[in-house]
């Protein structure tokens, strides 16, 4: 006669990792008649996360932003210097919010404020309460270097993005981004976005350089990857096997 043993184990399975966070696509536009912006892009089917960074003139009324898939943007707290205004705006699109053809706008209408803009896509970040700590900034007049600050994030695979405005010269990102964007050129602000993916957790404080002195002002922000769960029992799941005998 067969007997049946139980075996109870005990079994130790891969956590939940963090996903990569990859870029999509990215493009900057300065305005062509001193109040209003676009840039088109295909932000594919994958995207889930948009950050655009705007510079303008601080003396006028700031241009709104909005894009043709209706997203909603939040943030856009605005650092400004004696003469230039950036900020940074970020959204979440479902499905139905990105594709080909997108057209970012900021409008100011008959305003006159010399816009600039500059958008990132990303896939593999969250899409509830995205950003690791508060987004901060930092403005200053009659400089060639500009730090937004520092933040630290509590994972080791977010994504860091800082965005400068500024009216003279051109700009050289800060060491480890890559970065999209339009120098300064007298009928738009200098804007750009630069962006790191970071493999570790330590705190970053990225610097640009302006190739002449002007009054820029800077912006960081940094979003979460993505939480990919794994399939089966979770790590200390106890499990009874039967072994016939």
């Amino acid at each position: 006669m067969k007997r049946l043993l139980l075996i109870t184990c005990l079994l130790v399975l891969p956590i939940s990792a963090e996903a990569a966070i990859t870029v999509v696509t990215s493009g900057a536009a300065g305005s062509s008649d001193n109040a209003n912006v676009t840039v088109t892009l295909n932000t594919g089917t994958t995207t889930t996360l948009l950050v655009a960074v705007i510079a303008d003139y601080v003396l006028s009324n700031a241009c709104t932003l909005s894009d043709s898939l209706s997203n909603t943007w939040l943030g856009g707290t605005a650092y400004t210097s004696s003469v230039t205004r950036t900020r940074t705006y970020y959204a979440t699109p479902s499905m139905s919010q990105i594709g080909s053809g997108q057209n970012f706008t900021c409008a100011a209408n008959a305003d006159s404020s010399f816009p600039s803009i500059a958008v990132l896509a990303f896939a593999g970040t969250v899409t509830a309460s995205p950003t690791d700590g508060t987004p901060i900034g930092n403005a200053a007049n009659t400089v060639t270097t500009i730090s937004p600050g520092t933040l630290t994030p509590t994972l080791s695979t977010d994504v860091f993005v800082t965005g400068l405005g500024w009216d003279a010269g051109s700009r050289t990102p800060p060491t480890g981004y890559t970065d999209v964007g339009l120098n300064y050129v007298g009928t738009y602000f200098g804007v750009a976005a630069g962006y790191k993916i970071k493999t570790d957790s330590a705190a970053e404080t990225p610097s640009w350089t302006i190739s002449s002195s002007g009054n820029p002002a800077a912006t960081l922000a940094d979003f979460k990857a993505a939480v990919t769960a794994p399939t089966g029992p979770q790590p200390g799941t106890l499990a009874t096997l039967g072994v016939g005998k």
